[in-house]
């Protein structure tokens, strides 16, 4: 009899056990399987969100590349001086604004792993003056002033 019962404790404690260990499992694929779901998803939104950039991208290149050539054909006319600094002006802010789309692009493909880098020489020396031609107009509207040094010892 108290073999018996012996026995029958023991696979009492076998059943919880593998109950408890059955349980622990379930649990375990359960957040396996959400781990995998939400990884499919964060895989699926990065994808959309590159193809979205993409295509914003190009969209809003197409215009651009209008107003540049609106520009060059300013640019051919007889401008009075004031005109052509507004115009060269215009010119800054439009290839500013086409190297930020060009920037996004180069982020899709950054993270899409498609982006080849090329080096390219800059001239370090005009960088602030393009900086000034972008603002100059709010500038002068709020009656601004800017000056630019740049140390002879800068390359």
């Amino acid at each position: 009899c108290a073999l018996g019962l012996l026995l029958v404790y023991f696979q009492e404690r076998l059943e919880r056990g593998h109950f408890l260990l059955t349980r622990h499992l379930d649990q375990q694929l359960i957040e396996i399987n959400a781990r995998k779901r939400n990884e499919r998803l964060a895989i699926k939104a990065r994808t959309e969100t590159q193809d979205f950039l993409a295509r914003m991208s190009h969209e809003i290149r197409t215009p651009l590349n209008g107003i540049s050539g609106l520009i060059d054909l300013l640019q051919q006319l007889q401008l009075t001086s004031e005109q052509v600094v507004l115009v060269n002006n215009l010119r800054g802010a439009s290839d500013h604004l086409m190297t930020m789309v060009n920037d996004i692009l180069d982020l899709a493909k950054i993270t899409s792993g498609k982006l080849a880098l090329k080096v390219a020489d800059i001239n370090i020396w005009k960088l602030p003056q393009l900086c000034f031609d972008m603002f100059v107009g709010q500038m002068k509207e709020k009656k601004l002033r800017w000056d630019i040094h740049v140390d002879q010892n800068v390359p």
